[in-house]
C-alpha cells in the first residue's frame, strides 16, 4: 500500500486536485490518501503558509500530489511548495510532455525534460547601480544525480536516448562543465547518448520533426525547452511535473492557481491528471497509468472538452467521462 500526501493549494488547485483524486480511486485500492492544506489563502486564515505535522507527514508518504501554489510578497509569508521540495531534498525536476487531446497535438510527443532543481540549484539576480548580475549555481553533485536520475527513468520506461542539451557560447563554464559531466557519469550507462546545443534544438523539434525521449539540460534552458515541447501538444496546462528523490517525489500540473477561473468548475484538469499518472508509474502501476491517459484521450475524442481547448464542457462534466472510462 502506498501512502500520498494531497497538499489542494490555492485558486484552481482544489478543483484540478480532487479530479486527480477521484480517478486514482478508480485506478486502483493501492494508495492510501491524506490531506492536508496549506498556501496562501491557507496563510491568511491560519498566520502560516502550513503546518509542521505536514511536513512530518510528507515525510513519512511515498509521494505528495500537489495542486497549486500561489506565491506572494506578504511578510511573513513562504511558498510550502519550496519549503517542502527543501525539506525534502528533491534535486531532479522532471517536465513530462505528451500528445494527450487527439487532434490537438501536431505530433507524437512523449518527451521528459530532467533539470536540477531549482529550489536546490537556484539562478539568482542582483541590482546594483549600473544594472543587474545574474549569478547561476551548478553543484557536481546534483548534476550527477539528474544525469543518474534520467538513466533511471529511462530503464523504468522503456527508453534508451538522453540527449544533453546547452548552449556553449552562454554560460560558457556552465553548459561545458555540464555537458562533459553528462558524458562522463552516463558512459558505461548503456544508454543512446547524445548532445546538441539550445540553438539547434527548436529547429530540429520544428523544422525537422525530431523526437526525444529523454533531456537533461541546465536550468537556465528548461524553461525554453519545455515551452517548445509544450507549443506541439497544445499548451503548457496539458503538461505535468514531478520534482524527484529516490525516496520521495511530488506531482503537480505545470500550470500555475489561475485564481481568475476558480469555482467557476471551468479549468482544465488534465495536466494535474497527467501528474496523477506520472505519480502511478513513478509506483510501478503502469497499466492503471496507460488506461487513465486512454481516458483523458476518449473523453477528448468523443468531444468532452474545457473551453480553454475549444469545448463547451465543465470541469464536472469532463471528470465524469474520465471516470466512466476507467470504470470499463
Amino acid at each position: 500500500m502506498k501512502k500520498v500526501l494531497i497538499i489542494p493549494g490555492d485558486g484552481v488547485g482544489p478543483e484540478v486536485v480532487s479530479a486527480t483524486h477521484k480517478v486514482l480511486r478508480e485506478l486502483t485500492d493501492e494508495i492510501e490518501f491524506l490531506r492536508f492544506d496549506a498556501g496562501l489563502k491557507y496563510y491568511k486564515e491560519q498566520g502560516y503558509s502550513m503546518s509542521r505535522a505536514l511536513l512530518d507527514a510528507a515525510k513519512d508518504c511515498d509521494a505528495i500530489l500537489l495542486g497549486t501554489i500561489m506565491d506572494s510578497d506578504e511578510r511573513g509569508y513562504r511558498n510550502p511548495e519550496e519549503e517542502i521540495k527543501r525539506f525534502l531534498g528533491l534535486t531532479a525536476h522532471i517536465h513530462r510532455t505528451k500528445d494527450v487531446v487527439p487532434g490537438l497535438a501536431e505530433r507524437a510527443v512523449d518527451t521528459y525534460v530532467i533539470t536540477p532543481n531549482e529550489i536546490i540549484n537556484p539562478i539568482t539576480e542582483m541590482e546594483d547601480v549600473d544594472g543587474i548580475t545574474r549569478h547561476v549555481r551548478m553543484q557536481y553533485h546534483n548534476s550527477r544525480t539528474v544525469f543518474n536520475t534520467a538513466v533511471t527513468l529511462a530503464r523504468q520506461m522503456g527508453m534508451k536516448r538522453i540527449a544533453c542539451v546547452n548552449y556553449t557560447p552562454l554560460f560558457k563554464m556552465t553548459s561545458t562543465r555540464y555537458r562533459d559531466g553528462f558524458h562522463n557519469t552516463l558512459s558505461k550507462s548503456g544508454m543512446d547518448l547524445s548532445d546538441m546545443y539550445m540553438e539547434d534544438f527548436a529547429p530540429s523539434i520544428i523544422r525537422d520533426h525530431a523526437t526525444y525521449d529523454i533531456i537533461t539540460t541546465p536550468l537556465v534552458y528548461s524553461h525554453m525547452i519545455n515551452s517548445i515541447l509544450a507549443s506541439l501538444v497544445g499548451g503548457i496546462h496539458l503538461t505535468a511535473i514531478e520534482d524527484y528523490d529516490r525516496e520521495s517525489a511530488v506531482f503537480k500540473p505545470a500550470h500555475g492557481p489561475m485564481p481568475e477561473l476558480a469555482g467557476m468548475d471551468r479549468v482544465n484538469p488534465i495536466g494535474s491528471m497527467m501528474a496523477g499518472s506520472m505519480m502511478l508509474k513513478h509506483f510501478g502501476m503502469f497499466e492503471e497509468s496507460e488506461t487513465l491517459e486512454e481516458a483523458i484521450a476518449s473523453a477528448c475524442r468523443r468531444g468532452y472538452m474545457t473551453p480553454d481547448l475549444g469545448g463547451q464542457s465543465s470541469r464536472t462534466e469532463f471528470v465524469d467521462q474520465v471516470l466512466s472510462f476507467c470504470r470499463k
